[in-house]
């Protein structure tokens, strides 16, 4: 009986035992956990800094290309002849509408001639034609009356002028009236002819003007092709024909680099296909 109660106590001793080693355990793992988050804390994160300072912001690229004209024209002439005087040579700017070179045309000089008298004559024909024109209406007025005349007095006395009388009276009015309708086509045909002749006058005049070789834009010359006294074709009748002159526009050039379709100047560049016109100033270039 004493043994059993003994062994009795012994395994209430050893559960009390190890109930209090388990809470132990427990509040000591609680108390670490809670600590975690503490020894979290204290780690300070790292960072990068660098000082803030005011500054353009840029972007630049380097690539290889070359400046080229904006545009550059041969000029031809558009008449045959040879060049009396050329006012420009390699170099020298230019602005739009400035004569370059003048021809000597001397056929193209009698041809105007030959229009303008040829318009001189044409107005010279349509006073003569308008003069018949009054001619023939006289005449016209005349005859008419004289039938009319005719006719009044058969009309009161019959039988006292004789119908053949009557007939060629009558015929000579329609004659004359003919006749002041071929004096009005007259007229109106010397009066077309006119126009044909200042039509002329003005092909030769124009062709007169082509003779004198004027500057497309401002730029400056690049080539000369020709001296004074030199024959030039026309460049519209030969594909082979010499320029004169050759211009180029140099206030606004073309950066050409092949490749790359990056903006060679900013802000004033806008791209065109693979190159880029920057307008730049003050700069004067002499190509050859």
């Amino acid at each position: 009986m004493d043994w059993s109660i003994w062994t009795m106590r012994s395994m209430y001793r050893l559960l009390l035992l190890f109930c209090v080693t388990g809470a132990g355990i427990t509040v000591s793992g609680c108390r670490s956990s809670e600590k975690e988050p503490n020894s979290d804390a204290a780690v300070v994160a790292r960072a990068s800094v660098v000082a803030v300072k005011r500054a353009p912001l840029v972007n630049s690229l380097s690539v290889a290309g070359e400046f080229i004209p904006y545009q550059e024209v041969e000029l031809h002439a558009k008449v045959a002849g040879f060049i009396r005087r050329i006012n420009v040579d390699i170099g020298d700017r230019v602005r739009a509408g400035q004569v370059l070179a003048t021809l000597e045309v001397p056929e193209l000089n009698a041809q105007v001639a030959g229009a303008d008298a040829g318009v001189r004559h044409s107005r010279d024909e349509i006073l003569l034609a308008k003069s018949e024109l009054v001619r023939a209406e006289a005449n016209h007025v005349a005859l008419h009356s004289a039938a009319d005349r005719l006719k009044r007095a058969a009309a009161a006395r019959p039988g006292m002028i004789a119908e053949q009388e009557l007939d060629d009276a009558e015929a000579k009015d329609r004659a004359a009236e003919a006749q002041v309708a071929v004096a009005r086509s007259s007229v109106s045909a010397s009066e077309q002819q006119l126009d044909v002749s200042k039509a002329d006058w003005t092909h030769y005049s124009s062709l007169t003007d082509y003779s004198r070789i004027t500057a497309p834009f401002d730029g400056i010359v690049t080539w000369r092709y020709a001296d004074t006294g030199a024959l030039i074709q026309a460049g519209t009748s030969n594909a082979g024909s010499m320029p004169v002159v050759r211009v180029a526009q140099v206030s606004t050039l073309r950066a050409a680099h092949p490749g790359s379709a990056a903006r060679l100047c900013e802000p004033q560049g806008r791209l065109i296909g693979l190159r880029a016109v920057c307008r730049l100033r003050w700069m004067y270039l002499i190509l050859s």
